[in-house]
């Protein structure tokens, strides 16, 4: 029962606490002291993953006490390591690494390492969340050794995708997206939801940190939704606090304060400290954005003050460069300069060049970054490094940087307006400007255009019977097999919904009809189980074409009714 709950863990919390739970019952009627307690520490697992930290403490405490003093150096190895996760839970960083050290000496001493990469990834989170960046990526990398040599794949997803929060810290975003799209990929091959849904989320955080909001608000939806059909509520609180920080930085004030209030309560209840200090820090960065000055001074004292007491460097950091930036904001120089000085030391702490370099030398000897010549590596670290702290003491004397951001902002935002999020394709409005063009180039050339109206058959049922998130790829496939089957001239486009469009200057009937049914073809014939097993997805398509003069309007108007002509003679063809 312990093993079904376990597989359960990445797919239905609730369902294998009920498990756990069920197994624990049955220890207690007939089983021996040793059998109940592992039952214990197994609900206590569960337990722990709900939120329900009490619950978790009582039954390890049982557990411990029912091994009593004589059990084996394996059986005080595993109640160390679950008392640690409990204690790193509730933010109590310090306390869960004295464990997690005592369950790493246990479990060498014995021998026996059946745990011992959760050991290592829990002591390598502890440390993350310190501040402790190399010792951090030391332990991620041994936890990741440890599971794959164990042919636990789920573990080492898990480790892949701490390591991409990491290199987003770095800012190595490249990077950190591709572990993390790489992580998401083989959780959905090993049909693990949970490891999933912290891919897609960490996948959010990067475009936050980018300043690219609303690619991370439609990733912060996704895990969301994956959180919560999971159960998990600590996933769903810091995936709403972080939700709450992009829509503020979009000025949606009101839409922000209810994902910070969300995440409060949802704090509140798990009794989660760190991520009560992560609430006020990116809710008071809400009100300075807003000029809500004083609500913004009084979370951040609190913030400060609770990181300080926790001994939460990173947070401490954050609370001092925010206090600094408010200070400014109130022309009180001399508080924004004392914030100012704390953060720096603060900064000198987490952003040695000793450590940086410690840093990118464990990535490259594991491999965990692609593999490049160590010369070239290094040469591009040395300018990292320089460019960093070059600008970091300029950041100080001058407004440069921030103008220049605001600049690859207005860059970003220019893009986006015209493509499309989801597919990457141009969306409806760049292909109506496209689409002017080249009529407009067709009139006075006499050149024949086709245009065609693209439909995804069913695909209602797709979202239906499988999941949005089934949807969202069926349309990221097919914007690729579109992409491949037409020329480079050609325009595809993301025309609304499950809709796309082509358009086909310098193309007669003949060669316009050919090339749709091509498409249509590839798209029927394609392996759609590599998406979801059982999965087929077909096209109906309008096609009209001009060989004259003729208003943008008329065209689209007839390919539409083409379509819609397609899809009453049965769907899956090519009408025009």
């Amino acid at each position: 029962m312990h093993r079904q709950a376990a597989a359960l863990h990445t797919q239905d919390m609730h369902a294998a606490c009920a498990l756990n739970t069920e197994a624990l019952a049955l220890a207690e009627q007939h089983g021996t002291p040793t059998q109940i307690a592992d039952a214990l520490l197994a609900t206590a697992s569960s337990l722990l993953l709900l939120g329900e930290y009490a619950a978790a403490r009582q039954h390890t405490d049982r557990a411990n006490a029912l091994l009593g003093p004589h059990s084996s150096a394996a059986q005080r190895a595993r109640v160390l390591l679950v008392h640690g996760k409990i204690e790193s839970a509730q933010g109590r960083y310090p306390s869960s690494s004295d464990a997690l050290q005592r369950a790493l000496a246990l479990t060498e001493t014995s021998g026996q390492t059946e745990h011992l990469g959760d050991i290592l990834n829990n002591l390598a989170v502890n440390e993350h969340h310190l501040g402790q960046r190399d010792a951090a990526l030391q332990f991620y990398l041994r936890a990741l050794d440890q599971y794959e040599a164990q042919g636990d794949e789920t573990g080492a997803v898990k480790v892949l995708v701490n390591i991409g929060g990491l290199e987003e810290e770095l800012e190595q975003y490249d990077t950190a997206l591709r572990h993390l799209r790489a992580a998401y990929q083989r959780a959905r091959r090993a049909g693990n939801a949970r490891s999933a849904a912290l891919a897609v989320g960490n996948i959010a955080c990067v475009h936050q940190s980018q300043g690219q909001h609303r690619q991370a608000i439609r990733y912060f939806h996704l895990a969301i939704r994956l959180q919560e059909h999971l159960n998990y509520r600590k996933g769903v609180l810091e995936l709403h606090a972080f939700l709450g920080a992009s829509h503020a930085a979009l000025g949606n004030f009101d839409t922000a304060h209810a994902c910070f209030e969300l995440a409060r309560r949802l704090a509140d209840d798990l009794g989660d400290r760190r991520m009560r200090i992560e609430i006020h820090l990116r809710e008071s960065r809400s009100l300075l954005d807003a000029g809500h000055l004083d609500d913004a001074l009084g979370t951040l004292n609190r913030a400060l003050q609770d990181a300080t007491d926790a001994h939460y460097i990173v947070q401490t950091h954050a609370a001092h460069t925010l206090l600094c930036d408010l200070h400014e904001a109130r022309h009180d120089h001399r508080a924004a300069l004392q914030h100012l000085k704390a953060a720096r030391a603060l900064d000198r702490h987490l952003n040695t060049e000793a450590q940086e370099r410690r840093l990118q030398g464990l990535l490259i000897e594991h491999d965990v970054k692609h593999t490049r010549e160590i010369a070239e590596v290094q040469q591009q670290l040395n300018a990292e490094l320089k460019r960093k702290n070059d600008a970091l003491e300029a950041a100080y004397r001058e407004q440069e940087a921030l103008l220049q951001q605001l600049r690859w902002q207005a860059e970003e935002l220019a893009h986006q307006a015209r493509s499309d999020a989801l597919t990457g394709l141009p969306n409806r409005r760049c292909f109506l400007e496209r689409f002017e063009q080249e009529r407009a180039r067709a009139d006075r050339t006499g050149a024949p255009i086709a245009v065609a109206l693209i439909d995804i058959d069913y695909f209602k049922r797709v979202n239906d019977e499988h999941s949005h998130a089934i949807g969202d790829a069926v349309l990221c496939r097919i914007a690729e097999l579109l992409t491949q089957g037409v020329r480079a001239s050609d325009t595809a486009a993301r025309y609304g919904g499950e809709e796309f469009a082509l358009l086909m200057p310098d193309t007669d009937t003949y060669g316009a009809r050919l090339t749709c049914e091509r498409l249509r073809v590839a798209i029927a014939a394609h392996d759609w189980s590599t998406v979801h097993p059982n999965l087929q997805v077909t096209l109906s398509i309008g096609l009209h074409v001009a060989h004259g003069p003729e208003g943008a309007e008329r065209m689209l108007a007839s390919a539409d009714a083409r379509l819609y002509r397609a899809k009453a003679l049965g769907r899956n063809r090519v009408q025009g």
